[in-house]
């Protein structure tokens, strides 16, 4: 048994005797695995670890815009498409006022004038026996079309009207309801897997004395169902207020 300041010999067999315990002086050694201090790891490790994070924080960041740019795209070519749509509605507008300053019936100075002007509606007796120049509505397809984006169709832009007198002022007003359609087809099989619509109604004002035509003012429509005779499309005959 030892003391602070005195030896003593050790009485337990295979011990070694004469061990001096000395305070402050010799610190009590470990040994074994339990004794072996946890090192940092060294400058070259670290430089790897931050590069490996950065190029992460790169990728991340790259990925992230890739995608951005995907949606963004996505939702231009869909905004482009909806256009067309209202290019074509606006084509339908523009070849009314083509045909009907074309025909000379437009411009008589008769009574019942508005009974020889020219419509289009679902049939030819949509208005009655008394008008006879009534033509049925179908597709027209527009052939101005402005320069076509990727993997456009020329025939997918396309338009439908019909038209009517205005029972107020029938010197003077007439109404073209005009929806025109974007179909989003597929170049392969030639099968339409989307349709854009958009509709607009519009009031010409047709000038007797001169024999003019003017587009008075017109403004958009909810899409309206325009393959049956009953449709809403054929059916309304919705007017603009002053």
């Amino acid at each position: 048994m030892a003391f602070w300041g005195y030896t003593r010999k050790s009485t337990l067999p295979g011990r070694i005797s004469g061990i001096h315990a000395i305070p402050g002086r010799y610190a009590p050694r470990m040994i074994g695995n339990a004794g072996r201090k946890i090192g940092l790891p060294r400058n070259g490790t670290v430089a790897v670890i931050v590069v490996i994070l950065v190029l992460s924080l790169m990728m991340a960041f790259t990925t992230s815009f890739h995608l951005m740019i995907q949606v963004e795209k996505g939702g231009g070519t869909s905004k482009h498409k909806q256009d067309r749509a209202r290019f074509g509605a606006i084509a339908g507008i523009n070849f009314v006022t083509g045909q009907l300053q074309a025909t000379s019936s437009t411009f008589l100075s008769v009574t019942d004038y508005e009974k020889y002007r020219l419509y289009w509606a679902s049939g030819t007796a949509a208005f009655g026996s008394a008008f006879t120049n009534v033509v049925p509505t179908r597709y027209y397809y527009v052939s101005n079309s402005p320069q076509l984006m990727d993997d456009e169709v020329a025939s997918a832009s396309l338009f439908k009207v019909v038209t009517y007198f205005d029972s107020t002022n029938l010197a003077k007003n007439y109404y073209v309801k005009s929806i025109g359609f974007y179909r989003d087809i597929e170049l392969q099989n030639g099968n339409v897997v989307a349709t854009y619509q958009a509709e607009f109604l519009a009031r010409l004002i047709i000038a007797t004395s001169t024999k003019s035509i003017t587009l008075e003012c017109f403004r958009p429509l909810e899409a309206e169902p325009c393959d049956a005779v009953t449709d809403t499309f054929f059916t309304t005959r919705p007017v603009i207020k002053p």
